[in-house]
């Protein structure tokens, strides 16, 4: 056979007498106990329900915040409640980040999904981080960074 018409395989192939779940069960066989339970809870209904309660409330939450800043005339009218909220729901996401990060590794930025979340968290610890460095009327406002957060709405609605 000549050479260029040969197909070389660099990843193993994949076993097709087994299926998806099995294959990802023998893949598990390795991990940590920590990281095993991590990716149990991660890939349960009840997680993944949880989290889009959170989003959905969050979702509520921008709109009642965008309404508020709406009618005022300052540079900021957010209550110290809101902050505070905003602040708690952008630990919760990075902590879910960071839980898919611990349990897939590098392969977390092979699903699409997983990268949209990585930016949203990211443009939401830039906001927050601006938010802290300067204050209100120094710097442009980043409140449409919140307004990503709705992307992950998208993801809830993918899994229903």
């Amino acid at each position: 056979m000549p050479i260029a018409n040969r197909r070389v395989d660099f990843a193993p192939r994949r076993d097709v007498s087994k299926s998806k779940t099995q294959q990802k069960l023998e893949d598990r066989s390795t991990w940590s106990p920590a990281r095993l339970k991590v990716g149990l809870l991660l890939d349960t209904a009840a997680f993944d329900s949880i989290m889009g309660f959170i989003i959905f409330i969050n979702a509520l939450i921008i709109v009642w915040d965008t309404n508020v800043n709406a009618d005022c005339q300052e540079a900021t009218c957010t209550p110290d409640a809101m902050a505070v909220i905003n602040a708690l729901l952008l630990v919760i996401y990075i902590v879910e980040f960071g839980m898919r990060f611990f349990v897939d590794r590098a392969r977390v930025f092979c699903s699409i999904w997983n990268v949209v979340d990585l930016i949203v968290v990211s443009l939401g610890v830039f906001d927050s981080v601006m938010n802290l460095v300067w204050d209100a009327g120094s710097f442009p406002d980043f409140k449409v960074f919140k307004l990503f957060r709705l992307m992950r709405l998208v993801r809830v609605f993918r899994c229903l």
